[in-house]
């Protein structure tokens, strides 16, 4: 039998997350064939790691290699204009989140796609990390029943000023660049899109913020299931390390609970751990903790190892990736209408209004 080929795959954007994107395809048995980045440093530090050629725009890169896979990994604007001329010249996308920074170029990125090549995939990777499949795992088994309501609680450290993620014109927005993963989590748990969302603040604390330094924002879904964010700076030291211990000791507190008719899951980010309880006619009792793996709490949390093997494995097949781009369109369209609830201070908004 012959050896199947290795795919050809290019990274478009060497930041730190690109960068980390590029050094996975490796490991994972695909070829490295290119790097676009319009940084002069970033190409030769990718030159010096890999070996690979690089090019300063996707246009000229596209034109000299022979393609069978891009990561997206440039800033947050420019996600639609490089993968939509990445799938016009019919290479598959695994696009860094947030989509796009406003409805519109979602839609184009997705409208590019062709039937079943290429393909877009966006970079959504709490829908394949270590902690959500476990919990998915546990509300599809029907031990906790069905799930009603879903709450997620962040006290992050600030960004410095100056910081790229505190600039909406870069960012797209808190809900755009920040929170867009934890709405999609609540899409996938209810596994229903949201009918509307009321977004507030209170007056920002950090003085450097350009974007809301705080948030509490509730999206109402079909048949009275609701999902809530409440989203606090101003209460957790500046993070130094990733020594779990001394975020909670320095008041970072990241949770999600998952409530349903029969029980519940809590993941406490920091703990690293699942937590189940039981609700037997009204009394509740707790079931267990499922602790996870990893050497430091960030790592299953964003582990994005097994969302690349999903991408590179759809494009081997001549598939579209299971985790398709339409439906995370429908997670950005909820996304935009939180952005829009937020910025006419706490307006109802209609998931339907974004179009």
């Amino acid at each position: 039998m012959s050896k199947q080929r290795a795919l050809r795959v290019a990274l478009v954007g060497c930041g730190g997350m690109g960068f980390g994107h590029g050094v996975l395809v490796k490991s994972l048995g695909a070829e490295l064939a290119a790097v676009a980045d319009l940084s002069e440093a970033n190409r030769k530090r990718a030159a010096d790691a890999w070996g690979v050629r690089t090019f300063a725009t996707t246009e000229e890169m596209l034109a000299a290699e022979k393609l069978d896979g891009v990561i997206c990994a440039v800033t947050n604007p420019a996600h639609a204009d490089v993968t939509v001329a990445c799938l016009k010249a019919g290479v598959s996308v695994l696009c860094e989140k947030p989509m796009a920074t406003n409805y519109a170029d979602a839609k184009r990125m997705v409208e590019a796609q062709g039937d079943p090549l290429p393909f877009l995939q966006i970079g959504f990777e709490l829908r394949t990390c270590p902690p959500f499949a476990e919990a998915m795992k546990i509300i599809r088994s029907g031990e906790i029943g069905e799930v009603r309501h879903v709450h997620f609680l962040q006290t992050p450290g600030s960004k410095k000023a100056g910081s790229w993620k505190v600039r909406p014109e870069i960012t797209g927005g808190l809900f755009c660049e920040k929170l867009c993963h934890q709405i999609d989590v609540f899409r996938m748990v209810l596994g229903a899109d949201p009918d509307e969302v009321v977004a507030i603040s209170a007056r920002n604390v950090m003085e450097h913020y350009a974007v809301p330094d705080n948030v509490y924002a509730t999206f109402r879904f079909p048949g009275g299931k609701i999902a809530h964010i409440t989203f606090i700076v101003g209460r957790a030291a500046e993070p130094v390390t990733h020594d779990d211990a001394e975020y909670m000791d320095k008041l970072h507190f990241l949770e999600y609970i998952i409530v349903g008719t029969k029980g519940s899951i809590s993941y406490d980010l920091w703990r690293m751990q699942l937590a189940v309880t039981h609700n037997d006619g009204g009394h509740v009792t707790f079931s267990r903790r499922i602790t996870l793996e990893g050497k430091n709490a960030e790592e299953p949390y964003h582990d994005i190892r097994p969302e690349l093997v999903m991408f590179l494995d759809s494009v081997r097949a001549g598939r579209r990736s299971p985790l398709a781009a339409d439906d995370s369109l429908r997670t950005m369209r909820a996304v935009f209408a939180a952005e829009k609830s937020s910025a006419e201070g706490g307006r109802p908004v209609k998931i339907s209004e974004i179009c």
